[in-house]
Parts: C-alpha cells; sequence; structure tokens
C-alpha cells in the first residue's frame, strides 16, 4: 500500500550542474591561488583555469557522491555527450568547485566515468574509481595537497577484458582503498584492495581478483557482478552486494583475510526454486550495528525492496510496491536505487518511479513502516528523471543527486541536478 505522505515543510531546491567553478567564492580544489573566472573551469591535472568545455552542463550519467569536510559534498558525474569527469564540490546547494577530471577532447577523445564511484580519505581529500571504457580499463584519481594524481588499477588482463563497469569503493579506517567492478568480457566480478585483508589473499594485494561464481541452482553459464556496491561491516569484513543476472538473484560476497564466502539474500528459495528477477540497482550501506544492508528492485514485481538483518537474520521489506491508489495505474519503482542511513540509524532510499516520471525519496521506522516524498519530476514532454541516483546522509540531512534527459528538437540535452533536503524530523514532519 503506498503511503507517500506530502510534506509542507520538507523543502527541496534543485540546482542544475550549469555553474563553473569561477561562480563560487571558493575554490578549495585544483586551483590554490584563486578562484577561476567566469567562462572557463579548474582542470584537475594542471590545477590551471581553461575555458569550460561546450558540454559541461550535459551532465548525469554517472553519478557518485560522497561527504566532504567543512560540511560540503562530493559529486562525481559525466558529460555522456563527451565522455568526460567532472568532480563538484557542493556546500548545500552552492557550487564551491568544479573540475574536469578526465576523459574527453582534452585526453585525446577517451571516454571514461560511465561507471564512477568518490570517496574521502581521512584527511578529508577526494578518491575516484572510474571505468575508462575507451581502453576497458578501471583507473583512480586521487587528490593531494598538490592537485590530483592518476593511475591505472585495472588494464582488464592486457586488453584482453573490458573492466571497471559497475565500479564502486570503500575506504577503511587506515585509508585503503576496496573496489569491487564487473569485467564485462567474461561476465565476473572483480575486486582490488590496496591493502592486506579483505578478499586479497597473499601475494594479491593492488590487483584484481576475481570472486567465485555465487550459490544457486544451476545455469548454463556464470553472468554476476553487475550493479556492485561495497561497504565494510562492524568486524571489519569487506561485503559486496551485486546482481546474478545468470540466476536473476541478489548476491552477497563477504571477505576477511583473502576468505570469500557468498550467499543468495533474495531471488531463490532454500530448495533452489526461482522466486523472481530481483538484484539490479543494488545499493549497500552498512547500519550503526555494523550488518549489510541492501535496497535493490524487484524486476519480476517492479517494486522497491530492502534486505537487512533483523535479529540476527536477513529479512526482505518492500519499500515501495508501486500501488497504483486512486489512478489504478501500477507503478514500475526502484530502478537507481541508492541507500544510505541517518545519524539515528533509519534508513533513507533514493529510486525512481519510472512509471510517474519521478525521483522519490523513502524513509523507513524503527517498526518498519515507509513515508515516501517527491523529490523531482521530469520535464514536460519527452524526457526522464532519475537517470543515475546517488545519496548521502549528513548531519540533519540528506543531499539526493539524479540524472535528467530531455529532448529539445533534434537534440538530447541531459543534466544533473541536487536536492538537499531536511530528515523528517528535523524538518519538523513526523518522526518515522
Amino acid at each position: 500500500m503506498r503511503t507517500s505522505a506530502s510534506i509542507v515543510s520538507l523543502v527541496a531546491v534543485l540546482v542544475s550542474l550549469a555553474a563553473s567553478c569561477g561562480e563560487a567564492a571558493v575554490n578549495a580544489v585544483g586551483c590554490p591561488t584563486a578562484t577561476c573566472p567566469t567562462g572557463t573551469q579548474c582542470e584537475a591535472v594542471t590545477g590551471q583555469c581553461l575555458a569550460e568545455s561546450t558540454y559541461a552542463p550535459n551532465d548525469g550519467v554517472a553519478l557518485a557522491l560522497a561527504v566532504a569536510p567543512e560540511s560540503t559534498t562530493w559529486l562525481a558525474s559525466q558529460a555522456p555527450t563527451t565522455g568526460e569527469l567532472f568532480l563538484t564540490r557542493l556546500r548545500g546547494t552552492t557550487v564551491v568547485a568544479r573540475l574536469w577530471l578526465d576523459g574527453g577532447p582534452r585526453a585525446l577523445g577517451r571516454i571514461v566515468g560511465r561507471f564512477a564511484d568518490v570517496e574521502t580519505a581521512h584527511a578529508g581529500l577526494a578518491v575516484v574509481v572510474y571505468e575508462d571504457q575507451t581502453h576497458g580499463a578501471l583507473r583512480l584519481a586521487r587528490q593531494t595537497t598538490a592537485g590530483f594524481t592518476f593511475e591505472l588499477l585495472d588494464d582488464g588482463d592486457g586488453g584482453k577484458a573490458a573492466v571497471g563497469a559497475y565500479t564502486s569503493l570503500v575506504i577503511d579506517g587506515g585509508d585503503g582503498l576496496h573496489v569491487a567492478h564487473h569485467d564485462l568480457t567474461r561476465r565476473q566480478l572483480r575486486v582490488l584492495s590496496t591493502v592486506p585483508g579483505g578478499c586479497a589473499a597473499a601475494g594479491e594485494v593492488g590487483r584484481s581478483i576475481v570472486l567465485p561464481p555465487p550459490p544457486g541452482r544451476a545455469v548454463p553459464e556464470a553472468h554476476y557482478g553487475e550493479h556492485a556496491s561495497v561497504g565494510i561491516t562492524g568486524d571489519g569484513a569487506l561485503v559486496i552486494a551485486f546482481y546474478d543476472r545468470a540466476r536473476g538473484n541478489l548476491a552477497l560476497a563477504r571477505c576477511k583475510s583473502g576468505t570469500v564466502s557468498t550467499r543468495i539474500l533474495d531471488g531463490e528459495s532454500a530448495e533452489g526454486l526461482d522466486t523472481g528477477d530481483v538484484g539490479r540497482f543494488a545499493s549497500l550501506a552498512v547500519d550503526r550495528n555494523g550488518n549489510p544492508a541492501v535496497a535493490y528492485q524487484d524486476v519480476t514485481r517492479g517494486v522497491l525492496k530492502l534486505v537487512r538483518v533483523v535479529q540476527g537474520e536477513y529479512q526482505v521489506a518492500v519499500v515501495d510496491d508501486g500501488d497504483p491508489g486512486p489512478s489504478g495505474l501500477v507503478h514500475r519503482v526502484g530502478e537507481s536505487a541508492a541507500l544510505a542511513f541517518d545519524a539515528a540509524g533509519r534508513p533513507r532510499v533514493a529510486y525512481a518511479d519510472v512509471t510517474a516520471r519521478v525521483v522519490r525519496l523513502a524513509w523507513g521506522s524503527a517498526l518498519g513502516e515507509w513515508q515516501r516524498v517527491d523529490v523531482a519530476t521530469a520535464e514536460p514532454g519527452v524526457g526522464s528523471v532519475g537517470d543515475g541516483i546517488a545519496l548521502v546522509s549528513a548531519g540533519s540531512a540528506v543531499t539526493v543527486a539524479l540524472g535528467r534527459w530531455t529532448v529539445l528538437g533534434e537534440r538530447v540535452a541531459s543534466r544533473v541536478s541536487w536536492a538537499v533536503l531536511p530528515h523528517p524530523s528535523a524538518a519538523g514532519a513526523a518522526t518515522p
């Protein structure tokens, strides 16, 4: 049953990412000596203010958010027209700095960033991992006090495989990087760690290893690792949620000290019966008890689900069932799901309702009840909203970034917007 609430006091401010770093009062990254003048933007490689790309506002394919120092947020996004990867720093709805990282004409036409993730190291500096689609590789951009450094993390076994898809990054307490990504050629899940532990055994640090196929009923050929999402549990284990396409299951891999175990979370019964095609758009977050939780789409039923540990066991709950309400039209929901927990340990999920062409935020109570509010709606005419969604929770607010596209004559225009929303309890609404 849909319980979407109308919350008058919950105000969302949507901002189009058309501003350059020159319009910001402070340029905190990339160009340390001065802000860039209007019409130019900061280049991460050299720290120079260069002419802004013609297609700079056309972002929105790959989206990732991370909490940054001084009440700011990192936003990584791709410009699909040129294949460029940008990193933007936000303070609320204000652009503090905007940098070109890689790809496009300034990188010899290389197409990058279709899949990307960003996290903040403990010194407050940004770390971005992303797909190099042109070369089928996984790359890293790491911020330092002097600018950015760039590394090739995985070349696909010397170009034999296309890797770096569905990239997901987590940074441990010692600033070790752990990256999950998909091998498009061999249809496998790869994991790379820059420090011992996790999935890496002795001698495997710094290179991608292939995780074994997940359990389940017999299939003609393995195909797993899409929609990967990684985290670190309270006991220090590395966990990766991913979609097992061959079986239509949601799976969870757990790695600690080089030992890997994988289990089915949804999509197949203990007796091996198929219970539906589930697990796309998996988004993993660790709750305040140190347990993993995953938001994902049930494709068979067109609903959004959340699986998490309740009294020591994984339990599946429906967050939004696409109930038609008075309209009678069943909504298809759950695409581009993004999960985060607030400071009180309550889950927040941002996702797309492709039937209504809206992006929605849902929040759950300790009793398992869900309330929802629409965050953004597609422009009238031909277009969509929610082609990529990212979510972070910090302090008393959540930030939701979303991609959108619109057909303008013979041209398709894409852009990314973001909304900063107070948590319902902070906004004066009923506490979920």
